[in-house]
Order: structure tokens, then C-alpha cells, then sequence
């Protein structure tokens, strides 16, 4: 509630409903007395249906992966919503809104296929009156690329997701209903297949592993709207009984059960700035491969096996490292540990302070 009585909304865009990262935040941002809203693009604009959320105090608008904003089928279709995207952010912010951006990504994943999406991609960031960044490192990186002032940049770190899915199966109990009964080792990815993803890599290097053995598994597992990479990845684990591919979506229970049969999480991204999937394992105890890029480093804070994209065989090392360590489950518990201040309520009261003190500042 503003001081004028009127009450606050926070809206948050694009709405991920599987992705339980906006939920989890938006409750705490609930209990500080705003109401949060979650939107999808609605029609041909941008930010279209939010304007009549606007009912007066303060208003927020959170952006998180606004190139969803502007996706479409037709080439000259992208480029016109990244025009009105513009466009309707400087208008909001012109009317009071005060507009904040979360750098999940340095830039988008699948990057900018068309002439001027990088133009239009840094005019609407620069928008932004605040950018949230998960550590000081991320903070840093968009700022060199992008040309955001420091003093936007918002350090919070990513909160583990204790509560937000199921509790954890025993590994066995996981293993035995996901057909790894029996098995030694067992390092899983899980989430969405991406060619950033390095996940061909990730099959090469393991199936050439001189420390994994016979019994040991790779088991990669998560939606994928790609269906050339779903098979090239179906094509390298058929050479190697040891690795499975289980493309498809993967309910809260069965995301959890993945989790709970590995021993590791392997994240092999190409380029990353932070990593929900590295909480997730953090959660349940189970430590990560991955490059220290980003946040990666600060998150696994030495409890994991970490190595540099610029390493030659970087990877090779650090997942024969993890093959070969015979303290994976204290590891996993002392990366949690490491994460364990980090949550939604600290999260929620940080970007409701910066949003009373900037409503404050732009007042007086």
C-alpha cells in the first residue's frame, strides 16, 4: 500500500509458469504488502494487457527474459515488437512505472538472428531504473556489455529452493524407479536440451573418461523443442550403454527424482551467468560440474568441481574429478551450506526496499 492508500502492484513478465523462480518470489513480494500479477504476452504487443493493472500506487514492472516478449513467427514480426517493446517501456516509465530487469542471462541464449535485436535489446535494458544480479560477478559482466550505470545493479544472491519442490526421494529409491538400480556413479543433467548446453560434449568426454567405469551412469533428462539436437544426443548415447537421453517434460516429482538418483549434476554450458539448475542440486545436497563463469564460481564457493571455459579439457578434468572423489555427499552438503542465507524473503525484501526508496526518491 502507497502512501496515499492507494495499493501497490508488482507485475511480473514473462510469466514461466513451470519455473517455480517468479512464484516462490512473488509470494514474499505478496507479503510485503504488494500484489503481484503474472503476464504473459497478451495479443500482438509486447507488454500487451498490463496498462490496466495500473490502478494507481506504487507500480512496478519486473521484466525477466524479455526477448520471449518479442519472439514470433515472421521475421519482420520480431522486429516490430522489439520497436513497440521499446516504445512501451519508455511510455510506462514515463507515467510513473518504475521498471526493473533481472539479468538471468548476459544476453540471450539462442542470440540475435535478426539485424538491430541487439540495438533494440540494449535500449530496453538501459530503461531499466533498477537490474537485479545474482552476484557481483554478473553485476560486472552487464555492465561492461551493456553500458548500464553501476549503481542500478542490485546483488542478490539465487535462493536455494527449500520448499518449493517435492522433498527428496533416497537415492535408491529414486534409482530403482528410474531404471539405475545397480549402478555405481551416476552423474545427471536435467532442464531444458539447448545447444548452449554443451550436452554432446558432455556424452563425448564421459564415454571417453578413463575413471568411469563399467557401472557408472550419465543420464541426461528435460524437455527440448529442438528435435535435431534431441537426436543428435539419442545418437551419441546409443554408442555407449552406459548413457541415457530422456527427452520430455519432467513433472516436480521427476525433476526430484533425477536430482536424487545423481551423485553429481553436470552443468557443461558453453556460456552461462547463473544457474537455477545448480540451486536445484545445492537443495538436495548433490554437488555440480561446471565452468566457473558468471556466478558459477561464488555459488559453489570450492564445493564443487569447477573449471575455466578457456581450459583446454576443462571439462575432461573436472568430471574425472568428480568420478574419482569419494566425498560427493559431504561435498553436496557443505554446497548447500554455502547457499543456505540465500532466500526468497531476503530476495522479496531487497527489491521492495529499492522499490519504496526509489518511489521515495522520485517524490521528493
Amino acid at each position: 500500500m502507497s502512501a496515499d492508500g492507494k495499493p501497490s502492484v508488482w507485475v511480473m513478465m514473462p510469466w514461466a509458469e513451470r519455473n517455480t523462480y517468479q512464484s516462490s518470489l512473488g509470494a514474499e513480494i505478496e507479503a510485503l504488502g504488494y500484489r503481484v500479477v503474472y503476464r504473459r504476452r497478451r495479443g500482438f504487443l509486447p507488454l500487451g494487457g498490463v496498462g490496466k493493472e495500473w490502478a494507481g500506487g506504487r507500480r512496478v514492472l519486473h521484466l525477466h527474459w524479455i526477448e520471449e516478449l518479442a519472439n514470433g513467427r515472421r521475421r519482420w514480426m520480431v522486429t516490430v515488437r522489439w520497436l513497440l517493446l521499446w516504445v512501451q517501456v519508455w511510455w510506462m516509465r514515463r507515467r510513473g512505472v518504475m521498471v526493473l530487469w533481472t539479468g538471468h542471462n548476459l544476453e540471450p541464449h539462442e542470440g540475435f538472428g535478426l539485424p538491430g535485436q541487439r540495438w533494440f535489446y540494449r535500449r530496453v535494458i538501459r530503461q531499466a531504473d533498477g537490474v537485479m544480479v545474482h552476484c557481483r560477478a554478473a553485476g560486472k559482466l552487464i555492465v561492461e556489455r551493456w553500458g548500464l550505470p553501476r549503481d542500478r545493479m542490485l546483488v542478490v544472491p539465487h535462493p536455494l529452493f527449500a520448499g518449493d519442490y517435492p522433498a527428496a526421494s533416497s537415492r535408491g529409491e529414486a534409482r530403482e524407479r528410474l531404471g539405475l538400480a545397480g549402478a555405481d556413479r551416476v552423474v545427471v543433467h536435467v532442464g531444458m536440451l539447448k545447444a548452449y548446453k554443451n550436452l554432446g560434449e558432455l556424452i563425448r568426454v564421459f564415454g571417453a573418461s578413463t575413471v568411469a567405469g563399467v557401472n557408472d551412469r550419465l543420464v541426461i533428462a528435460g524437455m527440448s523443442l529442438d528435435p535435431a539436437l534431441t537426436a543428435e544426443l539419442e545418437a551419441l548415447a546409443e554408442r555407449d550403454p552406459r548413457v541415457r537421453v530422456d527427452p520430455g517434460f519432467l513433472s516436480p516429482e521427476s525433476l526430484v527424482d533425477y536430482v536424487s538418483a545423481s551423485d553429481v549434476v553436470a552443468l557443461p554450458y558453453r556460456a552461462t551467468l547463473t544457474s537455477g539448475v545448480a540451486m536445484l542440486a545445492a537443495t538436495y545436497g548433490r554437488p555440480v560440474i561446471g565452468p566457473g563463469e558468471g556466478c558459477m564460481s561464488e555459488m559453489m564457493g570450492g564445493h564443487g568441481f569447477e573449471y575455466s571455459l578457456a581450459e583446454e579439457r576443462g571439462l575432461v578434468r573436472a568430471l574425472d574429478e568428480a568420478l574419482a572423489c569419494d566425498d560427493l555427499g559431504g561435498m553436496g552438503e557443505r554446497f548447500a551450506e554455502h547457499n543456505a542465507a540465500a532466500t526468497w524473503e531476503r530476495m522479496a525484501g531487497v527489491l521492495v526496499d529499492w522499490a519504496e526508496g526509489s518511489a521515495a526518491g522520485s517524490s521528493g
